[in-house]
């Protein structure tokens, strides 16, 4: 994949036990073609850029993302098949790198997709979700 341009983004909730959370409105590339996105956990990060505390390994297990396209198509793929690289420095095992999520140019409709919990009540303590959002401008 070859990046022309990359939006990060973060947003989180407080603690709550609801179980999906909504993507910020991203008027800036409301529009454009979507080509792949990547997500990072506290396994990657101590930090999300805003300072915050990222979503932990253990609800990463049990997160999906939902992105709508399309006039009302949609996907849905597990959120740790979005993180590329692992550094499992936590745990002191090898970590591991796999091919990054692509997509084929969908314009989502951020305002209608969302990050939600299979087998959890949601986040139990305030974490954020950070993203890298690879596009083209229409």
């Amino acid at each position: 994949m070859k990046v022309t341009r990359a939006k990060l983004i973060e947003f989180g909730p407080t603690a709550t036990s609801q179980q999906q959370y909504y993507f910020p409105d991203l008027n800036d590339i409301r529009n454009a073609n979507i080509f792949g996105m990547e997500a990072y956990g506290e396994d990657n990060l101590t930090k999300t850029y805003g300072g915050n505390t990222p979503i932990a390994d253990a609800d990463l297990a049990n997160a999906y993302v939902t992105l709508y396209f399309d006039g009302g198509n949609f996907i849905t793929i597990p959120l740790i098949r979005m993180i590329q690289t692992r550094n499992n420095a936590a745990s002191g095992t090898n970590g591991y790198s796999q091919f990054p999520f692509l997509m084929a140019g969908q314009v989502v409709e951020w305002s209608k997709s969302f990050v939600w919990f299979g087998t959890t009540s949601g986040l139990t303590t305030t974490r954020y979700f950070q993203f890298d959002i690879y596009y083209t401008q229409n």
